[in-house]
């Protein structure tokens, strides 16, 4: 519970110090926001939503704005998240490659890789 609010804390964090940005498909960029997490009632799944500027390349079944999913119930998912948040507190642009699907929720492109420059 304690992993929880502190992670609640840095997403909150991140979402009062909202600074601009260009990211998406090896486009460098700065996270710029979470947009939610949320728990998907049908398979349990923690969902984090996200954006890091502009989504270019997106695939067909990514019909949102600039927002990238990662599951956060997977540690694949939680290590993505950890990659990302550690290069908003050091001011460090990331590079996001999507995995070409929606597999972690059906309007956004799944994060598959999360470079930080």
């Amino acid at each position: 519970m304690k992993t929880l609010t502190t992670i609640g804390m840095l997403l909150c964090y991140a979402l009062i110090t909202n600074q601009s940005a260009q990211a998406g498909d090896n486009q460098p960029g700065y996270f710029v926001s979470t947009l939610r997490v949320t728990v998907q009632p049908d398979s349990h799944k923690q969902v984090m939503i996200f954006s890091a500027g502009p989504h270019k390349s997106k695939p067909a079944c990514s019909n949102a704005d600039g927002g990238w999913a990662l599951d956060l119930s997977t540690p694949e998912g939680q290590a993505l998240m950890k990659q990302l948040l550690s290069a908003y507190t050091g001011h460090k642009a990331v590079v996001i490659q999507g995995s070409n699907d929606c597999s972690v929720m059906n309007d956004r492109e799944t994060a598959q890789t999360i470079t930080t420059l």
